[in-house]
């Protein structure tokens, strides 16, 4: 073995002999056996109105079932307040019921009235899980807290997917006394998504989380043990007893009107040599749609035309404090449908496909005029095929993108599966883009992409050890130096219940250029080695206690250059009342193998030796005031030194009036020249990073809200503010009235060569009205 070859695998022997003291994971608790529920069916002519009175008659005809677990802060301990559950349906919905007892004198906490926002969870809350295909991957959950605010969303391979955007209509109804609260479902058939499985069973998988505010508690119906996560449908109960169950096939039709005004002042993010005081104002008007429709139980088929994303939340404010990409999740709504299906490679690190490239290039959005996506699953095989058609805009030509996706699964999460992606640039976009008519030969000439992957999971020993791997290649037509390139990746991981180890390698090869996809550095391979020991409870005073050591390793993809190790332990505890504290000190050699420029200077190849200490502190969270702070400081920074503080409040005056800030601030020195040549005159130099958000947030009722964001970043030298108001008339239909400003900075102008004179600006005024009709098939 080459030594380079050694040092690459060293972590993964050093740690190889802990795996086999790891493996038995201790027992703090009694393994809960499956809880079931029986269902009660309404009579001819019963209605039940979700409105948390329960005053129905079949209410007291209904089976309530208690039993609820306590999983933090005393894992496995029994509740101190009661919770009990029913559940009802008749041939178009399930009705479900939860009572909830509270302690004499306490009144449930319901700060946040807002729709699909993961705050819910910081109230006394609810989470009703259902696995509606009892296939042991798919979670569908709606939570609710003591104001009736709706949270729903689909939670995919046990929650390694998250999509708060899946957006299905149901209702609830809650009720407060001195003695308990009540949540009252009504779920739809229509939007569960049953299968022809659940339909032979008559029963679907099903679970209950209760958050309980005055304790910063939490208790399951069926204990979710920490380790799997809190959407793991393998560790549900069953809701049985539904007869006459029929797999549906609903169908979504969602028509949408824009109307937007422009004015921009070029010189606003365009080039130096568009930079000047010349004011442009236009008005557009579109219709545009989307359909979503069910093939089958398990397949479905979506349509979209003349896109609109005015809507989607802005991206938060980041400081990119090294040479690599920056990675920000996607938000629209269109591609977050499916999205599990499309997953391949280690997502924020080597994805062949990454949904953000479509239709958000990097001088922001680019018009999508439509997209077509077929997914689903067909007995133990899952499927996906997207193509989407992107305008010409910012310089980018008009492009096709397609994706194929195919995956086998069995058991408890194994699977084995392959992808393909390809972009090519459209002809004659200028016809496509009337307001672009200036499209050089260099841009039409930027060729097809292809690319092709092959991935596979394997889950073994109850689904606490994950093996999984991936191999991608890349074809570029027009590529400066050859258009083949490649990646792959592994991981093993062991989910114990205190004792987790994990061993990983990465590579990437120089040439790999997934345009379709995300890479957060190039040439490279890389082992890690990490081990984690997590006690629940250690203390009377300590809720959890957590430390860990990771070691790395990294090479050049060719496996003949040394490009740095990193070591770093690190130690988070959290107090009974949920106040943590988290503290890690890394040590890293660095190795910059090209050079690049930061803070106006040019950092030189060499190796960079640092260490790096953080320390962070949080408050609970459910409290009127809340926050974090956190800060680090790295010396030997490229040869100089870092610090870097972030912070984060929030501020809830009343449940209609909800303030928000964070700040990310760095400093920092470093060494370098004032070009890319090593024998030019080095010099330390000093640079300055911000990222800071405020948000002002007014809910009057949950069906309404208005929030207000301004946002400064040294990034985009811009100051951006957003005002958005959003309006639910109707079950799944919302009317948006959106506006945007975008201030350039003194840096941005310095920049374009500006001097004097009003700050080149944008403002954007957007009128936006949707209107959901659902059927079933």
């Amino acid at each position: 073995m080459s030594p380079h070859l050694s040092s690459l695998t060293s972590p993964l022997i050093r740690l190889s002999a802990t795996l086999a003291l790891c493996l038995p994971t201790p027992t703090l608790y009694a393994e809960p056996s499956s809880p079931s529920l029986q269902a009660t069916r309404l009579e001819q002519g019963e209605r039940v109105q979700p409105d948390g009175a329960l005053s129905e008659p079949a209410w007291g005809r209904a089976q309530w079932r208690g039993g609820f677990v306590e999983r933090t802060p005393r894992l496995g301990a029994e509740p101190p307040l009661k919770s009990k559950v029913a559940a009802l349906y008749d041939s178009e919905a399930l009705y479900v019921a939860v009572r909830m007892s509270v302690a004499p004198g306490e009144v449930p906490v319901a700060w946040e009235l807002r729709r699909d926002r993961t705050n819910i969870w910081s109230d006394d809350a609810i989470s009703l899980k259902l696995d509606p295909r009892l296939d042991e991957r798919t979670s569908l959950v709606f939570v609710t807290n003591p104001a009736g605010t709706q949270l729903d969303f689909i939670a995919l391979d046990n929650g390694e997917v998250f999509s708060v955007e899946h957006d299905a209509v149901w209702s609830v109804g809650t009720s407060v006394s001195e003695r308990e609260w009540v949540a009252e479902y009504r779920v739809p058939f229509a939007a569960l998504l049953t299968s022809e499985e659940s339909a032979r069973q008559g029963a679907i998988g099903i679970n209950f989380s209760r958050d309980h505010n005055a304790r910063q508690a939490t208790y399951d119906w069926r204990l979710l043990s920490p380790e799997f996560g809190p959407f793991s449908a393998l560790h549900y109960g069953r809701l049985e007893g539904l007869k006459g169950l029929k797999p549906t096939r609903p169908l979504t039709l969602t028509p949408y009107g824009v109307l937007r005004f422009d004015k921009r002042d070029a010189g606003l993010g365009l080039s130096l040599s568009e930079a000047g005081g010349a004011l442009s104002a236009a008005s557009a008007a579109q219709l545009g749609g989307e359909l979503k429709v069910s093939l089958s139980p398990s397949e479905w088929l979506e349509a979209t035309a003349l896109t609109d994303f005015a809507q989607v939340d802005l991206d938060d404010p980041l400081i990119n404090l090294n040479r690599f990409a920056l990675y920000f999740p996607e938000r629209r709504p269109f591609f977050i449908n499916g999205l599990d299906v499309f997953s391949f490679g280690k997502p924020g690190r080597a994805q062949l496909f990454f949904s953000r490239r479509v239709g958000l290039g990097e001088s922001g959005e680019v018009p999508l005029y439509g997209g077509l996506k077929l997914y689903g699953r067909r007995g133990a095989v899952r499927y996906g095929a997207l193509s989407a058609m992107t305008g010409a805009e910012g310089g980018a030509p008009a492009r096709l993108f397609n994706v194929a996706r195919v995956r086998y699964d069995w058991g408890k999460g194994s699977s084995v599966g392959v992808m393909m992606v390809e972009r090519s640039p459209l002809w004659g976009e200028e016809a496509l883009s009337p307001l672009t008519q200036e499209v050089s030969q260099e841009k039409n000439q930027e060729g097809q992409h292809l690319g092709v992957g092959l991935d596979a999971r394997a889950r073994l020993l109850n689904a606490r050890l994950e093996l999984t791997g991936f191999y991608a290649l890349t074809l570029n037509e027009h590529a400066t130096e050859g258009g083949l390139g490649s990646s792959a990746g592994a991981t093993a991981s062991w989910r114990g219940l205190r004792v987790r180890p994990s061993l990983s390698i990465e590579w990437v090869e120089g040439r790999f250029d997934p345009v379709m996809g995300f890479v957060y550095r190039d040439d490279y391979a890389q082992s890690d080695a990490s081990l984690a020991y997590v006690r629940y409870s250690p203390t009377p005073s300590l809720r959890y206690l957590n430390l860990s050591a990771t070691l790395s390793q990294t090479l050049n993809a060719h496996l003949t250059q040394d490009l740095g190790q990193a070591g770093e332990v690190s130690a988070q505890a959290c107090h009974l009342s949920n106040w943590c504290l988290v503290s890690a000190l890394r040590g890293e050699r660095d190795v910059v193998s090209r050079p690049f420029e930061l803070a106006g200077v040019w950092v030189q190849p060499k190796a960079y030796p640092t260490w790096r200490g953080r320390v962070s502190l949080s408050a609970p969270s459910g409290r009127r005031f809340g926050g974090s702070a956190s800060h680090t400081y790295q010396a030997g920074y490229f040869e100089g030194w870092l610090h870097n503080s972030t912070l984060s409040l929030s501020a809830a005056l009343s449940p209609h009036l909800r303030l928000t800030s964070a700040l990310n601030y760095a400093r920092f020195e470093v060494v370098g020249t004032p070009n890319e040549s090593i024998s030019a005159p080095r010099s330390r130099e000093q640079g300055t990073g911000l990222g800071a958000n405020l948000q002002l947030i007014i809910t009057p009722t949950p069906n309404v809200l208005l929030d207000a964001v301004t946002q400064l970043s040294s990034a985009s030298e811009q100051l951006l503010t957003q005002a958005r108001l959003r309006w639910r008339y109707a079950p799944g239909s919302d009317a948006f009235v959106v506006l945007r400003h975008a201030q350039a900075t003194p840096d941005q102008l310095s920049a374009l060569g500006l001097k004097g004179g009003g700050a080149p600006s944008e403002w954007r005024l957007t009128f936006k009205l949707a209107y959901r009709y659902d059927a079933s098939l």
